[in-house]
């Protein structure tokens, strides 16, 4: 659950038990505004599907429009590679993917993508670049500088590739229409809140719910004459909530081990879709996490807290892997997606063996502009 929720939450209660009924009024609406924008998207989500983002290429760049931002894409396919994970010792592999890795990551302002789609037992793999700006620059020079890099960078490593259209997914499924029992729905709430709200005006925690009610079905009520088809995901969906990878400090060998697991169980299944967002970290991410790392450890031995302890060890151990191992700090974001429960459950598994934690997603737009 969200901190601030849960920090919300236990200062209602505690203002509950001193009866202090102004301020659990306060902290009660600050509770419901801050949760507005979550209940909004949820509930948007499950009436009208995902958000109709205008999507057109140009030539082999994709080019689609988040409210007032664009975000220009490109896509590389892989078509063969001269070498597999069999083919190297532990210590050539670590040291292979380590400098693949790093050497795909040039620009800190643009977003890469490692795509792995397997269709009917057909693996495909793609790299996708994308540039996000508010405006008319130098997107397409500066998408072309780096295609031109990583086609370099690529055929260094025996990988032969080339560009590609965008991939069209067969994970989303369109419903033309929406179903007019959804405005009926939204109207009964909203006419029954006003009804409550205007009866008595009075600050009570049922005007309040009534007004609060209100001021989520308007907007979604505007929605519904602005949305003419649904767009859903079909299939299972996994996102990587929690990564303790980084938390340890595994051996060559370990790293190894656990690539031919993942190597392995990707080989048996027929049909998923896994998508790893990759961004350059900021350089004082390093430092941040070392400072809390020491604030925890000060904070458990004052209170004589084992798993605070336990906790500040694991933070610091992160902080020195970048000091010992030299390695680069990354934003990453997984996604996984799969026809059948079984597919879902193999996936996972093998990845909660290494240290990734999935769980299904409570919100899928921001899964959605994953894939434009």
């Amino acid at each position: 659950m969200d901190k601030i929720i849960v920090l919300l939450l236990i200062f209602y209660f505690s203002l509950l038990v001193l009866n202090e009924k102004i301020l659990q009024i306060i902290v009660f609406i600050v509770l419901l505004v801050y949760l507005y924008p979550k209940i909004y998207l949820y509930i948007k989500e499950r009436l009208y599907g995902l958000p109709n983002y205008y999507s057109e290429k140009i030539g082999k760049i994709q080019k689609t429009t988040y409210g007032k931002q664009i975000k220009y894409s490109l896509y590389i396919r892989i078509k063969d590679s001269h070498h597999n994970i069999l083919d190297y010792s532990p210590i050539q592999f670590y040291g292979h993917s380590k400098l693949f890795i790093d050497g795909i990551i040039i620009d800190p302002n643009v977003r890469y993508y490692l795509i792995y789609l397997k269709d009917n037992s057909r693996l495909s793999a793609y790299i996708k670049i994308s540039y996000i700006t508010r405006k008319i620059d130098d997107s397409f020079s500066k998408l072309k500088t780096i295609y031109e890099y990583l086609v370099h960078h690529l055929e260094s490593f025996g990988i032969v590739n080339e560009i590609s259209d965008p991939i069209v997914y067969k994970y989303l499924i369109k419903e033309k229409s929406l179903d007019k029992k959804y405005l009926f729905l939204l109207i009964i709430p909203i006419l029954f809140s006003f009804y409550i709200f205007f009866v008595k005006l009075t600050v009570s925690y049922v005007n309040i719910i009534a007004l609060y009610i209100s001021l989520i079905d308007l907007p979604l009520i505007r929605d519904y004459f602005k949305n003419n088809e649904k767009t859903m995901f079909k299939g299972e969906i996994l996102e990587l909530y929690k990564n303790e990878v980084i938390q340890t400090v595994p051996t060559v060998n370990e790293i190894y081990r656990r690539s031919r697991w993942i190597y392995n169980i990707l080989n048996s299944l027929k049909d998923f879709l896994i998508i790893l967002e990759i961004r350059s970290a900021s350089e004082e991410i390093p430092q941040i996490i070392e400072s809390k790392s020491y604030r925890k450890y000060e904070l458990a031995t004052a209170l004589d807290k084992l798993s605070i302890l336990s906790s500040a060890e694991k933070m610091y151990t992160i902080s020195q892997r970048r000091l010992n191992k030299r390695e680069n700090f990354y934003n990453i974001r997984l996604i996984v997606f799969t026809k059948t429960k079984y597919e879902k459950d193999n996936i996972k598994k093998v990845l909660f063996s290494i240290g990734f934690k999935m769980k299904k997603p409570l919100y899928l737009t921001p899964i959605f502009t994953m894939l434009k």
